[in-house]
């Protein structure tokens, strides 16, 4: 009997033995448990290390691909790249941000929305954006500015203000600057004359460019009404009108003759050259 109380009270105490181990090892195992999951998933863990290798690996790689491209371009320009270019470039892979000095701005990317500064990519010397000529319209000769000193002498133009009741003059120095897209429109209808102002003496003077053309008086000839004629612009310092239509010069006084104004057939230079147009001062 006492043997079996014995038995008994030994039973109890391993039981009691076990329970503890297991709360002790449940313990160790939700410690363990916790110190696995910081080490993944806080702010320092494996997995936010990662991530942040993932997106530091593809700033990088875009990064290098900028540069690349841009060094293509340098190699095209002797070295250089202007403004323009390497903002053309950097928008390949973006949009670039407000500030105005180009190397300010941050780039955000189509691929990861990410932020990478300007300047961390080029941070070295643009040169002057090359001013590109405007195109013009073909039909008459295009105004022949050879021989002014672009140093003194300035494109035209005229500008209708915002309620079209008178225009604007707008006057640009030649060396400094392109002509402004509006310089002249010869279109039928348009008739925008291309002018430019010379200075120097103490004077300004205008000057207006009227391209070769024929004219012929069509009604009203010699008669105290009035009367209509009409214009061709030529291709040249030839007679071939620009228009491609076919007409015989003249030359000659009456109506229905095609003439070539003696401004532009007469040798004024004494070589035996015919003029594409006249630069006629306008007033000084």
């Amino acid at each position: 009997m006492e043997r079996e109380n014995n038995d008994k009270v030994n039973n109890k105490k391993n039981k009691a033995i076990t329970l503890i181990a297991l709360v002790i090892t449940i313990i160790v195992l939700l410690i363990l448990a916790g110190v696995t999951i910081i080490t993944l998933m806080g702010n320092n863990g494996l997995i936010n290390r990662a991530n942040d290798t993932k997106i530091a690996t593809e700033i990088e790689s875009i990064k290098e691909e900028i540069k690349i491209d841009i060094l293509d371009k340098q190699l095209e320009n002797q070295g250089n790249i202007s403004d323009d270019n390497l903002k053309e470039i950097l928008e390949k892979y973006g949009t670039l941000s407000e500030e105005e000095k180009l190397t300010d701005k941050t780039l955000t990317t189509k691929k990861g929305n990410h932020e990478i500064k300007v300047s961390d990519i080029f941070n070295g010397t643009t040169v002057q954006d090359t001013p590109k000529e405007p195109t013009f319209t073909t039909v008459a000769n295009k105004p022949d500015i050879f021989g002014f000193d672009k140093t003194k002498t300035y494109y035209v133009a005229w500008n209708e203000n915002a309620e079209k009741t008178i225009y604007e003059i707008d006057e640009k120095k030649m060396s400094e600057n392109v002509a402004p897209n509006n310089w002249y429109d010869y279109t039928s209808g348009t008739n925008h004359w291309a002018n430019i102002k010379t200075t120097g003496g103490g004077n300004d003077c205008y000057w207006v460019w009227i391209p070769r053309y024929a004219y012929c008086i069509t009604e009203g000839y010699h008669k105290n009404t009035a009367g209509t004629i009409d214009i061709k612009f030529l291709q040249g310092t030839t007679n071939t009108p620009i228009d491609g239509s076919n007409i015989e010069i003249k030359n000659q006084t009456g109506a229905g003759n095609w003439n070539v104004h003696p401004a532009f057939w007469w040798d004024k230079n004494n070589n035996g050259v015919e003029d594409e147009g006249e630069q006629l001062k306008e007033y000084g």
